[in-house]
């Protein structure tokens, strides 16, 4: 595996886009080497494919594909080669709310309910307390079931209805809380309040301004383009590169994660941020929104302490995290969705920003490429982040085995189902997921939740389990029996464990 990907990162090399698109002796020099070093991150980590792009003087400085896009049919990754950038969406969200706070449509930091009044929280207390700040700044304490909108056929509506279903994990502004669900309600109050959906105010406000005329929303739009990547999954694990599928499901949580760029594009965006809203001598986006969703709101704690050297704690704006490193301030934020993984990193005070688009859900090079790229563009001591990183990982390869094997649920031998196969046929439903239906085909029970339609193999008394599958894992479900010894409940294990899905009866 490892000789395949030398060889496809060194074609990769040979082929395809410019380097260096503005012709910076200073930026060729900083960068001397950097082509090579990243042909043997990407070899040693077996990565697919990745993009890089340098944002340095007001332009695009440096454009690079890696690898491939198309591992199978051997197509090279180029900066015009589109990705999925999964929660690098979240910038995109938080500033077209922006536009409507800077016309006097919203505010962000009175009680949403007061300009949204069909917005329900669980509780008295959240409607009437939580701002658009708190929501975009993950502050709110709610939890975020992502297994509801995750390859579910919930319209945005549908799943903003179900807000009011999100329980509390942590009290009021307590603590961090990552919540693309606050980021799906962004999405429908830019609806709401401006009569356009998510889709159509990005276009207009954004997208056309800044000439991002490559970016979309949806894997169709990904698919129209002739230069568009596959999503893989990489398991260092036990060394298999797989192809997966796309996630078609994501247009009901679009705000938090569903927009596709590439280098070429996503350039221009941080052009415009680095300028304080100005894109080609227009004022594209006002500085006070950028200003405000640099405004720390929280402190986050996605930084690892025993690889993080070098980094100071990070504080959450909205839709970006602000942190410094070696002593230079920066903003930045990453993303992932199913077979792909992004990175945004700017260095406001030092001219500098960067791109990065990997076509793995797995293997993060983002969390440390773009450090080695500072340190080169920034005259820092180099850090070797790659031997950091890679040492962490050899180091907890056997930890991470044994949990995953420690993990594999019991399974009792030589047991039976206490009802006919007939009687655990039904709907259930829960007020928030949906429903579960259960179907009797031949001798066979069948699973169908959200868009998924698997087979119920026994486990071990009221017990079952859908095939694993390589890309979802696999559920395993408990059917409840009442006092009266009816199947009235399906148990089982989503964003949070056991949930409860309670049968609906046929009306007679």
């Amino acid at each position: 595996m490892k000789k395949l990907l030398s060889l496809v990162i060194g074609i990769s090399l040979l082929i395809g886009a410019q380097s260096l698109i503005a012709q910076d002796d200073s930026v060729e020099k900083k960068l001397q080497g950097f082509d090579q070093r990243m042909q043997k991150i990407m070899a040693d980590w077996e990565v697919p494919g990745c993009a890089i792009g340098i944002v340095r003087g007001g332009q695009l400085a440096y454009a690079k594909g890696f690898g491939y896009r198309d591992v199978e049919n051997k197509l090279p990754v180029t900066p015009n080669t589109l990705f999925a950038i999964g929660s690098n969406t979240k910038l995109f969200t938080a500033t077209a709310i922006g536009f409507l706070v800077d016309e006097g449509k919203l505010e962000w930091d009175k009680p949403v309910k007061t300009r949204v009044p069909s917005i329900q929280f669980c509780n008295d207390q959240l409607n009437d307390s939580v701002t658009l700040r708190d929501m975009l700044a993950h502050r709110t304490g709610l939890s975020s079931p992502d297994d509801i909108w995750f390859y579910s056929t919930f319209s945005r509506h549908e799943l903003f209805q179900r807000l009011k279903y999100c329980e509390p994990e942590h009290g009021f502004r307590e603590t961090f809380d990552y919540n693309n669900f606050m980021y799906m309600a962004a999405g429908e109050i830019i609806d709401l309040v401006s009569g356009k959906t998510w889709e159509e105010f990005l276009k207009e406000k954004i997208f056309k301004p800044l000439e991002m005329n490559s970016t979309g929303f949806t894997v169709e739009d990904i698919e129209r383009a002739s230069d568009h990547a596959k999503p893989y999954k990489n398991n260092y694990l036990d060394n298999k590169i797989l192809a997966i599928p796309y996630n078609r499901n994501m247009q009901g949580a679009g705000p938090a994660g569903s927009i596709n760029s590439n280098i070429r594009d996503m350039a221009n965006w941080v052009i415009c941020q680095m300028n304080k809203g100005k894109f080609k001598e227009h004022q594209v986006i006002p500085r006070a929104i950028i200003e405000e969703t640099m405004k720390p709101a929280f402190i986050s704690d996605w930084y690892i302490a025993d690889l993080s050297k070098g980094l100071s704690f990070g504080l959450y704006g909205m839709g970006r995290v602000m942190t410094t490193y070696k002593g230079r301030s920066l903003t930045e934020h990453g993303g992932l969705i199913d077979g792909f993984l992004s990175q945004v990193t700017i260095f406001p005070d030092d001219d500098l920003g960067i791109i990065i688009l990997e076509n793995t859900q797995t293997q993060p090079l983002r969390n440390f490429v773009q450090y080695e790229i500072a340190d080169r563009m920034l005259g820092l001591d180099k850090t070797d982040w790659h031997g950091r990183f890679m040492a962490w990982r050899k180091k907890n390869v056997e930890k991470e085995k044994k949990s995953l094997e420690e993990a594999k649920p019991v399974r009792i031998q030589n047991t039976r189902p206490s009802h006919e196969l007939a009687d655990y046929a039904g709907e259930y439903e829960n007020e928030i997921y949906g429903k579960i239906t259960v179907k009797l085909v031949g001798e066979q029970l069948w699973f169908q939740f959200h868009i998924f339609d698997f087979p119920l193999n026994h486990v071990h008394y009221d017990q079952f389990e859908t095939p694993k599958q390589e890309q979802y894992g696999s559920y395993r479900v408990s059917f409840l029996t009442s006092d009266q010894g009816k199947i009235d409940k399906i148990q089982m294990e989503l964003d949070k464990p056991d949930v409860l899905f309670k049968r609906i009866e046929k009306k007679l």
